[in-house]
């Protein structure tokens, strides 16, 4: 028996319930992306702002936000309000990053050249999800914002970050943390001609042959299989991963941010964070909710307190 994460609403409040670390915001320059700052100082959280002081300053009093709890660091542009941030973190001041109105690139390319201590391999985007209509299901879609086509390599890389968010969220209830992880393709059986099959059967005979560890893997697997036990036994599928997924790993970016605008488009309670970065980064999309954005925070501070606790153990 492979314990799944707890129900999204329990995973929230939980997450909620804790103060917020000092993070620090980059270029929030449009009214989407300063209201969820707005809410989250309102909680009696510290928040660093690099951008646009100006404009930051016009946002923050328009919406009445506590000048107590705001502290602006001016940059001229996206270079130098990346490199402000990723001082920020060097040097103790902030615990995780949060996406403004700046591109995806334009952040992650810059924290990258910043070098981090504790970045993995390959950073890689995942989101939490609450697939009501799939059984009432608290899962993780990765990778929907980062990795255009990724490789062989970058996918078990990205399968390790993810299992990593798994085992961080399940441990809020004591959980045996062993994510079932399904390798999403179009069909259930390898085809030479779609190149998403063929990697799912290498992944699979990766863990099979220990190379990846501490996981369940099954693929190729399409949607429906990976999430309903009826589906998976039409086609045949049988095991722990089949209709009882956790995570569900795209082909592509393509895949997998269609899938998850598709999703979060019917009103999916959803929250996303970027991995191995060497800090915990918020990314939400600018298209969505301030609800999304909002618990996008809250995970991100989870993340950047369990990191802590983890590199304590270690000294």
């Amino acid at each position: 028996m492979y314990p799944g994460l707890p129900a999204f609403d329990s995973l929230l409040t939980d997450l909620t319930a804790r103060a917020l670390p000092r993070c620090v915001v980059v270029a929030p320059h449009t009214h989407a992306a300063m209201t969820a700052v707005a809410q989250v100082v309102a909680t009696g959280a510290h928040v660093d702002v690099v951008g646009d002081v100006t404009l930051v300053s016009g946002l923050a009093s328009n919406m009445s936000v506590d000048q107590d709890l705001l502290r602006i660091h001016p940059a001229s542009d996206a270079a130098a309000a990346v490199e402000r941030a990723a001082r920020l973190v060097r040097e103790g001041d902030a615990a995780f990053v949060v996406k403004g109105s700046l591109s995806t690139a334009e952040l992650l390319g810059g924290l990258l050249r910043e070098r981090l201590p504790g970045r993995s391999s390959c950073a890689s985007h995942a989101y939490v999800m609450h697939l009501e209509a799939f059984g009432e299901r608290t899962v993780i879609l990765t990778d929907a914002g980062v990795n255009i086509a990724p490789t062989l390599e970058t996918k078990v890389a990205i399968i390790d970050n993810a299992a990593a968010l798994f085992r961080s969220l399940a441990r809020t209830e004591q959980r045996v943390a062993v994510p079932r992880v399904a390798l999403l393709s179009a069909v259930e059986k390898v085809n030479p001609k779609l190149a998403s099959t063929i990697d799912a059967a290498a992944l699979r005979v990766m863990w099979e042959r220990g190379q990846i560890n501490d996981v369940l893997i099954d693929g190729p697997m399409p949607l429906d299989a990976a999430l309903f036990p009826h589906s998976a036994a039409e086609k045949g599928l049988e095991g722990a991963v089949a209709g009882q997924a956790d995570i569900l790993v795209a082909p592509d970016l393509d895949a997998g941010n269609l899938l998850a605008k598709a999703l979060i488009g019917q009103h999916t309670p959803a929250m996303g964070v970027v991995l191995g970065v060497g800090v915990p980064v918020a990314l939400p999309s600018r298209g969505d909710t301030v609800d999304t954005r909002l618990r996008s925070f809250f995970l991100a501070a989870h993340l950047a307190e369990t990191n802590q606790l983890e590199l304590e153990r270690t000294w």
